[in-house]
């Protein structure tokens, strides 16, 4: 084998398993209940990249039940696949309180704490911080389509 083959491989591999080592990291941020159901009829912008919706107040008659401990952040990315969808609790890792929270830039590519600074990358739906003081990425929730419905809930992770 060659050696830049042997490089090529070595930061594949290093990327993948970062990605799955995200899937499976337990966040410091408290876990609380997530249950939100929504009709995508009422949220076409969510079928575009780069689109996010967020939600920190509950509201049953839009199928919003439960909102984590921040609040929860839907982003849109888009991949091999397609559109995908990806959310996360919306407390900053770094404050770790409730109501101090991360919002989408106007690009809906970064999710920014409105107290520390810290940065956080949407654009590959996995949350990771881009530029601290945080040092930990945002708090990842399970998301998946159900015909015309967008399930969100809390993601349990493994120890």
């Amino acid at each position: 084998m060659n050696r830049n083959f042997k490089i090529s491989f070595l930061i594949l591999f290093g990327l993948i398993f970062s990605a799955c080592e995200n899937l499976n990291f337990c966040s410091s941020v408290p876990s609380e209940p997530v249950a939100i159901r929504l009709d995508m009829m009422h949220y076409p912008h969510l079928n575009s990249p780069f689109a996010n919706e967020y939600f920190t107040e509950v509201n049953v008659q839009i199928g919003v039940h439960a909102i984590g401990f921040g609040g929860v952040l839907i982003s849109t990315f888009l991949d091999s696949n397609g559109i995908r969808h990806a959310a996360f609790d919306m407390a900053c890792p770094y404050e770790k309180e409730s109501d101090v929270r991360v919002f989408p830039d106007s690009n809906g590519i970064f999710a920014i704490c409105e107290r520390c600074g810290s940065r956080f990358e949407l654009s590959m739906g996995l949350g990771n911080v881009v530029q601290g003081p945080a040092t930990e990425h945002l708090r990842p929730l399970n998301v998946h389509r159900q015909g015309i419905w967008l399930v969100v809930t809390q993601r349990h992770c493994r120890r």
